[in-house]
């Protein structure tokens, strides 16, 4: 919700009349930060019934996010995928069918409406209200089921599972979900063009990644004292604020710890909660220093900071890039994993697997990754040019969002930017497979002319040598 609040505010402080709406399920009890501040109305959608709302046991695999197999074990394991399937399509049968609600909103006559595109039953919804321009933002980079709804190739495949659901709402004359999809404006994508993967891409997609302040705060006076006494520099370790770290296991923790000892020149600030045992583990590190809770970005920006050890979160990679730090990435769990390769594939950090730090030979390896970060000084040149790309880029992303939001208010449907979509190529031009087979009929031509020749050849060179034989053979 970060990103989207992030939106509402900015939104807000351009001089719109922002609305803000939360859907939360029933009994889900993890606590969010404020993550809108200036909207003028919030509204709270909580599930109404209690059977329709997600199991939230299946999140235990969010809640030990260091057993290593948290990222590939949430898309894959079926009951899970499948329970998130059905807690979205029951979501969507409470909103499309809460009468009051929609009274309320369609009273609003929003000229504008933006909803992140996890499924498409916000976007009915705006369509039911009469919302003059659908907009659609996502927190992380564009996933490929995203990217097939504006008309990017890509293999994934289309859901309908909601669709009988609007249709039994709202009638069987309402569009197809498709369509709606079809007729969203733009999309926002908190990205940033100068650190992404290349790849097929649609004029919708505008990315504004990057929104995040990054004005410097006052530290605690014990920790702003750690950095400027920082020999060579300081490194700041946090997993993020919602990783549980004393489920750390304890081998990882001690390769961590006994690395951090080898680098005595350097202050390690590493955030996490602390239990007693730990308190005296830690106590033995003179300069390891743990905190519960410290301003990243005021860390990051400080120029003694010289590496961030993170579970490599997209705000955390972005804020770490803007500072011009370079990032040890241990990814954990969902986008993380995208996002450490990414920092690796730019030459930012290093990435390491959260198992391989659990095995024997850990403590050797996160040492040598850690000491490549800091001594390679092609992390921070190549972080620092990140970081001007980012702070030199024409419009800012604040304004680049500003500016396009009043365009599409403007001018409703952008339909120019369409790109086309299977059902209008048909699925051999659009997945290119008749350029492909064209493509095999063509070489396949080439290489039997090239083994008729061949044959031809050879034929040609064994005749004088049959004909000499004969020769003999007659004398």
């Amino acid at each position: 919700m970060q990103f989207m609040g992030t939106i509402a505010d900015t939104l807000t402080e351009a001089g719109h009349e922002v609305h803000f709406m939360r859907l939360i399920p029933n009994n889900f009890t993890i606590s969010w930060p404020k993550e809108v501040h200036k909207a003028q109305k919030i509204y709270d959608f909580r599930q109404m019934f209690a059977e329709n709302s997600i199991n939230v046991q299946h999140l235990s695999l969010l809640k030990d996010p260091f057993d290593g197999n948290s990222f590939a074990t949430f898309l894959w394991q079926s009951n899970v995928w499948i329970s998130f399937m059905n807690f979205a399509a029951n979501l969507c049968q409470e909103l499309t069918w809460n009468d009051e609600l929609i009274r309320r909103l369609e009273a609003e006559q929003f000229d504008v409406a933006i909803a992140e595109m996890y499924d498409f039953c916000p976007f009915a919804m705006f369509h039911r209200i009469g919302a003059k321009t659908k907009l659609a933002a996502i927190a992380a980079p564009l996933y490929q089921v995203t990217a097939k709804h504006f008309g990017i190739p890509t293999f994934a495949s289309y859901n309908h599972i909601e669709e009988p659901i609007v249709r039994h709402a709202f009638g069987n004359d309402f569009p197809k979900m498709k369509e709606i999809a079809r007729n969203i404006s733009l999309i926002f994508v908190n990205s940033n063009q100068f650190f992404e993967f290349p790849r097929p891409i649609s004029n919708k997609v505008i990315n504004v990644g990057g929104m995040i302040e990054m004005a410097q705060k006052q530290l605690d006076p014990k920790v702003s004292r750690l950095l400027d006494k920082a020999k060579t520099g300081a490194v700041f370790v946090s997993f993020g604020s919602y990783t549980d770290t004393q489920k750390m296991p304890n081998q990882m923790k001690m390769a961590l710890l006994h690395t951090f000892a080898q680098f005595s020149d350097y202050e390690f600030i590493w955030k996490l909660e602390l239990s007693e045992r730990d308190a005296k583990l830690f106590a033995k590190h003179k300069n390891v220093h743990p905190v519960t809770w410290t301003d990243q970005k005021t860390i990051l920006l400080h120029p003694k900071t010289r590496a961030f050890v993170s579970h490599c979160g997209l705000n955390s990679l972005t804020e770490s890039v803007r500072a011009g730090v370079p990032i040890l990435a241990i990814p954990l769990f969902g986008d993380q994993k995208y996002n450490a390769i990414l920092a690796e594939h730019k030459g930012v950090g290093i990435k390491l697997d959260v198992k391989a730090l659990q095995t024997v030979g850990a403590e050797e390896l996160f040492f040598a990754s850690l000491g490549k970060v800091l001594n390679d000084p092609s992390y921070r040149s190549n972080a620092q040019m990140v970081k001007r790309k980012f702070e030199l880029t024409p419009f800012g992303p604040k304004e680049t969002l500003i500016r396009w939001v009043e365009f599409a208010a403007e001018f409703a449907e952008l339909n120019e930017l369409n790109l086309p979509w299977e059902d209008e190529l048909g699925t051999l031009a659009y997945y290119s497979v008749d350029v492909l087979l064209f493509s095999a009929v063509v070489v396949g031509v080439f290489v039997c002319i090239l083994f008729k020749l061949a044959t031809f050849v050879a034929k040609c060179l064994r005749s004088p040598e049959r004909n000499k034989e004969r020769k003999i053979k007659m004398n």
